[in-house]
């Protein structure tokens, strides 16, 4: 199920991201999974990230919503969903999100760049970039 959904949008960097952080989700079951909640937070980092506008990045969500309803209905195996998705595009679908981070950093500002740099060569690890940034 996880690898048809995915090969579904093999070509659509926005919703394997939408998914992506879908699937990054740190809501535990007891919290109710917290998926309510951050389908806001996804839809402002897809805003940003993808430069989308409100309603583009709304038809998105809405869409990420239908097809993950499946998977909710599998509470109990909710985490290892997420894992396998985690997986899955790790394993499959990585070479979208580089070549749209490398088209990104291409078009970045030199102090963009001059950050990115720094953070990769800086010794001490830095666990957030967007903090740090």
């Amino acid at each position: 199920m996880v690898e048809r959904l995915l090969n579904k949008y093999r070509k659509n960097i926005v919703m394997l991201d939408s998914i992506l952080q879908w699937a990054l989700n740190p809501t535990s079951k007891s919290a109710g999974y917290g998926f309510e909640k951050n389908y806001d937070h996804i839809m402002e980092n897809l805003k940003i990230t993808h430069d989308l506008s409100i309603p583009e990045v709304e038809k998105v969500i809405k869409e990420l919503r239908e097809e993950l309803s499946e998977f909710l209905k599998e509470e109990g195996e909710i985490y290892e969903i997420q894992k396998n998705i985690i997986a899955e595009i790790n394993k499959s679908h990585y070479p979208i999100f580089f070549k749209f981070i490398k088209r990104r950093i291409s078009k970045a500002s030199k102090e963009i760049i001059n950050f990115l740099n720094i953070y990769k060569r800086h010794p001490v690890g830095y666990n957030d970039l967007q903090a740090q940034y």
